[in-house]
């Protein structure tokens, strides 16, 4: 199973649309999904969560430093830094076609 690109996922819109009746572009395609990242990506380094209904939210979180162990000398204690990440939850509809989808795999 490989991963879907970017790419994939305009063409997969593209044939979609055509499909049902509304012809466009790959390059208008390919400039909303650019769009779409941009408007996501500016709200997160803004510390501001993204909510998308029925798929999922993101929102920054601060993680703080903590002590870990390096696996090849379990004696030494590793600090692991402070650092800021991206969290995704997924929302309820997506959820549940993940776990029907993996149940039926």
């Amino acid at each position: 199973m490989s991963a879907i690109t970017k790419r994939d996922l305009i063409l997969l819109i593209t044939q979609r649309l055509s499909e049902q009746g509304t012809p466009i572009q790959q390059q208008d395609v390919a400039a909303v999904v650019q769009t779409f990242i941009e408007g996501v990506t500016d709200s997160l380094s803004s510390r501001r969560p993204v909510i998308l209904r029925n798929f999922g939210s993101f929102e920054v979180r601060d993680y703080r430093q903590k002590i870990g162990r390096n696996p090849k000398a379990p004696a030494n204690d590793v600090i692991i830094p402070a650092r800021v990440g991206v969290k995704f939850k997924p929302g309820k509809n997506l959820a549940e076609k993940v776990r029907d989808g993996a149940r039926s795999a």
